[in-house]
């Protein structure tokens, strides 16, 4: 049997007369590992199974790195929407820079175009008028007494036509000055949006580099809060009981276990739970905490056993290795084995290659090899007899059935089906 030194109801067990304790059980060496049922993600930290992960739980420090990774969504979500628009102004903005490139030259073209036909138009212009200085005009000539009526009626005809032309050239020139001055108010207003899509091309891509900056901090710290609030999770209470999820984790991954390994014994959770609650709430007994990977630390080591107190006299078994006394046996870690019983009854719950009474899913696993000694568990007699063999209290026994089925009715997480 196992010599449990109970913690949490020591005052009631040492009120009640303990029978004398029977010569322990020999077993068989321990089967070889079989994997848990579901298999754990990682050695040694399996984290939750689905459908402990799926109850509803809560504490404060889940509530605190809930509200620090909500916020910290929002940052993100924010600072994507900016970066987004950003994005979208820079890229217009640099089609805006594009087109107003275009055309501005294409407007620097034309005015270059119309300055080379003012060049030439002035030029001819200017040839006329030096013909006039040089030759006279039609009309200073047709005074000329020598001259015959044919040639007057030629000089006249040259006056019409040079004054026409004249004055063609100078409308043209007029034009084209006209013209030139709203293709250089155009340019110059082109250049003037320029030099600010510019600007503002140089402070969106300035801004877009410190968006994509934030929003990849930002993602960090998404998944810092994200780690933060499954490693919350683990020691998060499940509503309605006082029982944290990587405790139940544990039990349900025992229960499982169980099933594959032996499927007649029908152990359930709730069974396991009662245990745990009863020797050392679920592993906090004076303020010890259970690790993400399951290990309670401080280690939660009972008071010796050295026949006084109450407690009966069990020799040290093991130098001291598991209980730190090698004067007397004490009982260890979150569901209270002696070290003698847990040499036979020890094993790996969470994969991570050694068995450790100290962690919760290792314990819980050996609880339920333990009480499976006493064959098919799925009826409440059967149950208090395994318990008895765990601690031969009925006081002891009746307090961890009180536990167990408040558990059972409490979660909704279902037991092996009786026969």
């Amino acid at each position: 049997m196992i010599a449990v030194a109970t913690l949490a109801v020591s005052l009631l067990v040492s009120a009640v007369p303990l029978a004398p304790a029977p010569p322990a059980v020999p077993l068989a060496p321990a089967p070889p590992a079989v994997p848990l049922a579901p298999a754990p993600p990682a050695p040694g930290v399996p984290g939750l199974t689905p459908e402990v992960a799926a109850l509803p739980a809560s504490s404060r420090d889940l509530d605190r790195v809930r509200s620090a990774r909500d916020a910290a969504v929002a940052t993100l979500d924010r600072d994507r929407r900016e970066l987004d628009g950003t994005r979208i102004s820079r890229e217009t903005a640099q089609q805006q820079q594009q087109a107003e490139a275009t055309l501005l030259a294409r407007r620097r073209q034309e005015r270059d175009k119309v300055d080379a036909v003012l060049t030439r138009q002035r030029s001819a212009l200017r040839a006329v008028a030096s013909e006039w200085y040089m030759t006279g005009n039609a009309d200073r000539r047709a005074i000329d007494p020598t001259l015959g009526a044919s040639e007057l009626a030629e000089l006249r005809r040259q006056a019409v036509l040079g004054d026409a032309a004249a004055a063609a050239t100078a409308d043209a020139i007029a034009f084209l000055d006209r013209r030139r001055h709203g293709l250089s108010e155009e340019i110059d207003a082109l250049e003037r949006s320029s030099e600010r899509v510019a600007g503002r091309l140089e402070e969106l891509t300035r801004r877009e580099q410190e968006l994509s900056t934030a929003v990849a901090a930002d993602e960090v710290a998404v998944s810092g809060a994200e780690t933060a609030v499954a490693a919350a999770r683990l020691n998060a209470t499940v509503d309605g009981t006082d029982i944290s999820t990587v405790a139940l984790d544990a039990y349900w991954r025992a229960q499982g276990h169980m099933a594959v390994t032996d499927p007649g014994c029908r152990i359930s959770w709730w069974a396991l739970a009662g245990i745990g609650r009863t020797e050392s709430r679920h592993g906090t007994y004076l303020g010890s905490a259970v690790g993400v990977d399951g290990r309670a630390e401080p280690p939660i080591v009972g008071p010796p056993l050295d026949g006084t107190n109450g407690f009966r006299k069990v020799p040290d078994s093991d130098g001291g290795a598991l209980d730190g006394d090698a004067g007397s046996d004490r009982a260890v870690g979150p569901m209270q084995f002696l070290p003698g019983t847990w040499r036979t009854v020890g094993r790996d719950g969470n994969g991570d290659g050694r068995a450790d009474p100290d962690n919760i899913y290792d314990a819980a696993l050996g609880a339920a090899v333990y009480l499976c000694r006493s064959g098919d568990l799925s009826a409440e007699p059967a149950l208090r007899g395994a318990y008895l063999t765990y601690n031969r209290s009925l006081v002891y026994v009746d307090t961890v059935i009180g536990f167990a089925t408040a558990y059972r009715d409490a979660v909704a997480l279902p037991s092996p089906a009786a026969r």
